[in-house]
């Protein structure tokens, strides 16, 4: 089963860059997006899916993690983690 990707999708350039790489890799049939706001809200359905057990890819824009932040509050730690240089 393909990866989930997560992206950050916040106000910098460097965000919109991270949310444009999973939305590439969501085209792309590398991985499957779905939605971390979802995750940090607290959404079930997409919890549900995020504990799934499948392989996570975690975008970042910037060091601030927000992305891995809000995986981490349910107990998920990404498979792969990035974080975009210019952020």
């Amino acid at each position: 089963m393909i990866p989930l990707v997560y992206s950050c999708s916040g106000c910098s350039g460097s965000a919109q860059k991270a949310n444009q790489m999973a939305l590439d890799m969501n085209a792309s049939g590398d991985a499957e997006m779905s939605c971390i706001a979802g995750v940090g809200g607290g959404v079930a359905h997409l919890v549900k899916k995020a504990l799934s057990g499948r392989d996570i890819i975690a975008i970042d824009g910037c060091k601030l993690g927000c992305v891995a932040a809000c995986l981490a509050n349910h107990g998920i730690e990404p498979t792969e983690h990035r974080i975009l240089k210019g952020g």
